[in-house]
């Protein structure tokens, strides 16, 4: 036999498996089987030297077989839970790592893998216990501190996980994304750039540090190190993200949009084809529908803000309400859909295939899918076509997917003629977007006569961006000292992000304001009395910060840009009569802004009608928004039942 056919031995193979050469180890582990096929031993390194090239559902089988020979061995359970966990079978890696534990509760590694499984699937309490119970265990593994600063979504875990290992790229990893969440951008780029250093095939720190340059301004770069992350690891997830940034970059407009969407849908929609569920043609034209809502937003979050309204004010003789909530994280604003849903189901811990089942189940006949690419989305789960109609609702863009039938719009946001933008038919409404009344605003507040004009913007900083800044600079080198003011949620008090700002704008940077977190809510509404007038992002403009300025008595000067995002300013200056408060290119943009500013008693007249007329409107006509949406609903199933593909 010659040397490149002879067949390694036990201890060779096993050599050859932890010097690293997995292809090597598998190939002799599997011819070692053929001739020992009751060895556990075997089948167990098989299942492992799998899961460490990637093939986790071959790994997951191979493991089970050799838990049938060896029993409740706790490293070969951890091992299975593990590889049950990749393969995306949550319920067997639970089972797997509980088994492990019976065996041997002080195993730290089935401990903390516990506990980030837990957290994963949105059982804080669960994950919290047992991430505690690691650090009592193992005080200094790094690791259970990672758990720790998971469950508690705490940076000090993950400062502790440093200590512990410096090396431990995942720990700097979480450290970024959760100073990310904390605002502290600087310091955020600054523990990415050392995982990305220790570890730079970690695809997960390219798409934080991605999102941690959209938070410093800077959209392009953004989006061009969220590619690079989805090159090492393309997830759904992480190709979501990316087309929420693309949303921010003014290089990236509705066609690149649209044509990375429908990548994503050829990656991981198209795929799934073959699994969808089949449904003949409806019957009962006016039969009550049974409409479910599929959202990860169902808490204190701007899409619930636009929609719990509607659903508390459907007609329950006319549709029954389905709630199928990724709700990891339940709130007051959670509990008012529960209150007014016929149905209510948490999605959390729950496979794509699982729902899918539920759903078809519940006999679904209109599917209605909210926020699109953002987090927490279950796009996925259209692709197997739980539901007869499938509908995008509140989502920044088009998703791309075949399987969604209808992308619901007005005709000021997706105009005639924008059809070929969206892969779904567009089906516009009267009007889009709705708002409810802000708790805890206190009335609008007369302006004093001060003795410079204030602008402001108080818009998610990943919504600046160079062309911004250009604009704003001309507008305040012509309005003699005039200041901008910029908040929120106390991004502004981030060093890093205060001197991109001033240095793209250095010219006029000292008269620049950078305002504090504010501890209530009735504080951030208070502040803008301060503020003459509301100068609106683009590409991507606001939406429920526009409409908070309004309700404040605040006119907001917007650019109606050429996508869907860029729109929602113009329609709700046009709804209140503010037609020249939209701009319709950046040079007019500069001019109105300049203009409107000099007009300072009539912005300050306009302070005590704003709110009036805004409850007045389209946009807080709840009940007429109601009766629409359903009847959208009704026109799309009579289409259905009468045979017409969307």
């Amino acid at each position: 036999m010659t040397g490149a056919a002879r067949i390694l031995t036990f201890e060779e193979a096993t050599a050859r498996h932890r010097s690293g050469d997995l292809s090597t180890a598998l190939l002799a582990y599997a011819r070692l089987l053929c001739e020992h096929a009751s060895e556990g031993l075997l089948p167990h390194l098989l299942g492992v030297v799998l899961h460490q090239l990637g093939h986790a559902r071959d790994a997951e089988r191979w493991l089970i077989r050799a838990g049938a020979i060896l029993g409740p061995d706790p490293t070969l359970q951890h091992n299975l839970g593990e590889a049950a966990w990749a393969a995306g079978n949550i319920q067997g890696a639970l089972a797997a790592y509980g088994r492990a534990l019976v065996r041997q509760p002080d195993l730290i590694d089935s401990r903390v893998s516990l506990a980030l499984l837990l957290r994963e699937i949105g059982a804080a309490g669960a994950a919290d216990r047992e991430a505690r119970l690691s650090l009592i265990i193992a005080p200094a593994h790094p690791r259970a501190h990672l758990a720790f600063g998971l469950a508690r979504e705490t940076a000090l875990g993950f400062m502790r996980a440093t200590w512990a290992e410096p090396t431990f790229s995942d720990a700097w990893t979480n450290l970024g994304a959760m100073l990310l969440r904390s605002a502290a951008l600087g310091a955020a780029a600054r523990a990415s750039r050392r995982a990305l250093a220790l570890d730079p095939f970690t695809g997960v720190a390219w798409i934080n540090y991605g999102s941690i340059q959209l938070g410093l301004c800077r959209p392009t770069d953004a989006v061009r190190l969220q590619r690079r992350g989805l090159s090492i690891r393309p997830t759904p997830e992480f190709h979501s993200n990316v087309l929420f940034t693309m949303l921010s970059d003014p290089a990236s407009g509705d066609a690149e949009q649209l044509a990375e969407a429908r990548r994503w849908e050829r990656f991981y929609a198209a795929p799934l084809r073959g699994v969808a569920f089949v449904h003949g043609p409806g019957r009962e034209p006016e039969r009550r529908l049974v409409i479910g809502y599929v959202s990860g937003d169902l808490r204190h979050h701007p899409v619930a803000g636009n929609v719990v309204e509607l659903i508390e004010r459907h007609d329950r003789r006319r549709v029954a309400v389905h709630c199928y909530a990724e709700a990891s994280r339940p709130d007051v604003v959670t509990e008012r859909f529960k209150r007014r849903a016929d149905r209510w189901a948490s999605t959390a811990g729950s496979s794509d295939a699982e729902i899918a089942e539920r759903i078809r189940n519940d006999q679904v006949d209109v599917l209605v899918f909210l926020g699109g690419h953002t987090a927490a989305n279950r796009l996925a789960l259209a692709a197997r076509r739980p539901a007869p109609i499938q509908v995008s609702f509140h989502a920044p863009a088009t998703t791309g997917l075949m399987a969604i039938d209808y992308w619901l719009s007005d005709a000021g946001l997706t105009p005639p003629g924008w059809e070929g933008r969206f892969a779904e038919r567009v089906h516009r409404l009267p009007v889009f977007y709705t708002f409810e009344a802000p708790a805890n605003a206190p009335p609008p507040m007369p302006r004093g006569e001060s003795a410079f004009p204030v602008f402001g913007s108080f818009n998610n900083p990943g919504k600046l961006n160079d062309d911004v800044f250009a604009a704003w600079r001309q507008i305040l080198g012509r309005v003699s000292g005039a200041r901008l003011r910029l908040a929120y949620h106390g991004f502004f008090e981030d060093a890093a992000l205060r001197r991109r700002v001033l240095d793209a704008m250095a010219e006029v940077g000292g008269r620049i304001e950078f305002l504090p977190s504010v501890p209530d809510v009735t504080g951030h509404f208070s502040r803008l009395g301060d503020v003459d007038l509301i100068l609106d992002t683009f590409p991507f403009g606001g939406a429920t910060s526009s409409f908070e300025a309004l309700w404040m008595g605040v006119p907001v000067l917007t650019l109606e840009g050429d996508r869907f995002v860029g729109r929602v300013g113009a329609e709700l200056a046009r709804l209140l009569g503010l037609e020249d408060f939209v701009a319709p290119d950046v040079d007019s943009y500069v001019e109105r802004a300049v203009a409107r500013i000099s007009e300072r008693s009539r912005l300050h007249a306009l302070r005590p009608v704003l709110r009036e007329r805004l409850r007045r409107s389209a946009v807080m006509d709840h009940a007429s928004q109601a009766r629409a949406l359903e009847e959208a609903y009704r026109q799309m199933w009579r289409r259905h039942c009468a045979g017409v593909r969307p």
